[in-house]
């Protein structure tokens, strides 16, 4: 269908909505495609804000969120406007005004971040939580049980202390590296959908620029100054005693990091293909690097070496027979 007339696009509004429902169904009650889909589930908003502007995109996803609320759960019509509908009409929004692809990934990372913070808050009043009170208790409680849990399988009392000291480091990391974790699953959240979008986009005939090759990427060398900065302010934090300097610090650090590991990636995607490697092993190294740290530090540091040295000139110049520096 062509957008351009009234009925057209209150059907396309219609349709896009029961899909964006239909979605949210499928999220909420299948085991582990429900957590795939759970990430694309912003798409019909894209597609319908980019055909038929924002009106239609802020009215579709109210409506689809009411709907949710009744079929499925009261608590997830909130998640629709906050979690899904804001990131869905903030890019395709942008990719209606014809917004280039870094551009509308910056917007929809911001969006999905102050949705994902919005949404916490909100929950966290709905049900009368405090963030910082109550879930010091809960933690507590749960290390309780699992203490317990440990001692009624006859575990011995110095595995049981060692197996405790070690989640409880585990769970000061991820509620210390909680605002980095949450500012790259933004990141992560917007490049699915601006991606699985522009794919939909494209076969509705609507050809929308994508990022550039994944072995092309780049990152402008000064992000290295915002890498010293996290490393600079943790080892002030940590020698000086300010446990809240070097919170702020790792989380510099890691939001930096995650940039050079991407870095590290292309180059080693740009090596896979120069050497010519066959599908399944690509997917083999991608599953390495999800599972595995040290391939994630080695991508690290690699990408920290390419921001100098641009290793894909070598492995370009190897594909080309040398004639190519």
């Amino acid at each position: 269908m062509e957008p351009g007339n009234s009925r057209t696009s209150l059907t396309e509004a219609a349709f896009f909505s029961a899909l964006t429902v239909i979605f949210c169904f499928l999220g909420s009650y299948l085991p582990l495609s429900g957590m795939i889909i759970n990430f694309i589930i912003p798409v019909p908003i894209i597609i319908l804000t980019l055909r038929n502007g924002l009106r239609l995109g802020m009215i579709s996803t109210i409506v689809a969120s009411f709907l949710v609320g009744i079929l499925i759960d009261p608590f997830q019509m909130v998640s629709v406007i906050l979690g899904f509908g804001f990131l869905g009409i903030a890019i395709g929004g942008a990719l209606r005004e014809g917004f280039s692809p870094g551009k509308v990934m910056v917007l929809g990372s911001v969006v999905s971040l102050i949705s994902k913070i919005l949404l916490v808050l909100v929950f966290a009043w709905i049900f009368k939580v405090s963030l910082f009170t109550d879930s010091d208790m809960v933690l507590d409680k749960a290390i309780t049980k699992i203490e317990e849990i440990y001692n009624a399988k006859g575990f011995r009392e110095e595995d049981i202390k060692l197996a405790i000291a070690n989640l409880k480091t585990m769970i000061h990391y991820m509620i210390v590296l909680f605002p980095v974790t949450l500012i790259i699953f933004s990141v992560i959240d917007t490049f699915i959908n601006f991606n699985v979008a522009r794919l939909v986009a494209t076969k509705l005939g609507t050809k929308i620029p994508g990022l550039p090759c994944f072995t092309e990427w780049r990152f402008p060398w000064q992000i290295i100054w915002g890498y010293i900065l996290g490393l600079v302010l943790c080892t002030i934090g940590r020698f000086s005693g300010i446990e809240t300097l070097s919170v702020i610090g790792l989380n510099i650090y890691y939001f930096f990091g995650f940039f050079f590991i991407l870095q590290g990636a292309a180059v080693g995607w740009c090596g896979l293909n120069v050497w010519k490697a066959q599908p399944p092993l690509k997917w083999l190294a991608l599953l390495l690097i999800a599972i595995l740290l040290p391939i994630l530090q080695l991508l690290h540091w690699v990408g920290i070496l390419d921001l100098w040295l641009d290793l894909r000139r070598f492995l370009r110049k190897k594909e080309d027979g040398g004639e190519r520096v």
